[in-house]
Parts: structure tokens; C-alpha cells; sequence
């Protein structure tokens, strides 16, 4: 196995480079899968689920973009009207 030397910026890697053949040899407790996976089940500790904004976020930017959409279309047809009238009179 190559170990590459790597020049340590702060404590933790100092600490995890020190310890790391405990890393390595440990492994978790039987018991720590299950009881993670019974906290993912229970949903939210209050048992009442927050309404997501993030929702509300992304169709008021959708809205926003139409309207700046249909703002830009608007003024491009009423600057091609005008160039028109422009060589209408010209003729």
C-alpha cells in the first residue's frame, strides 16, 4: 500500500492520519443500523410536518420569469411595430 504524504492543515486530519489504524479495525455496533433506521421511520420529533417553501420559492421564480419573459416579448413586438410605421412613411 502507497501512503501518500499530504501536508496536514488543521488538528482532525492530524488525528485521523495518528489513529488510523483504529479506524480501520473498528467496526459499529450491531444495534446502531436499527436504531437509525427507527429514527428515519418516526418522520419529524413533533409528529406534525412543516409546509415546504421551498415549493412557494420555485413558482414564485417561475412566475417572475414569465412575466420578464412576456414583458421582453411585448417590447419586441412594439419596437418591430414601430420600425414598420417608420417605413411605411418613408414609402
Amino acid at each position: 500500500m502507497k501512503v501518500i504524504v499530504m501536508n496536514r492543515k488543521n488538528g482532525l486530519e492530524d488525528f485521523i492520519w495518528r489513529n488510523r489504524s483504529q479506524f480501520d479495525s473498528n467496526s459499529p455496533r450491531k444495534s446502531l443500523w436499527s436504531r437509525i433506521e427507527s429514527e428515519l421511520d418516526s418522520g419529524p420529533p413533533d409528529g406534525k410536518e412543516k409546509p415546504s417553501r421551498n415549493k412557494a420559492y420555485w413558482i414564485v421564480l417561475l412566475a417572475m420569469a414569465i412575466g420578464i419573459t412576456a414583458i421582453g416579448f411585448y417590447n419586441l413586438g412594439k419596437s418591430k411595430n414601430a420600425s414598420k410605421v417608420m417605413l411605411f412613411a418613408e414609402v
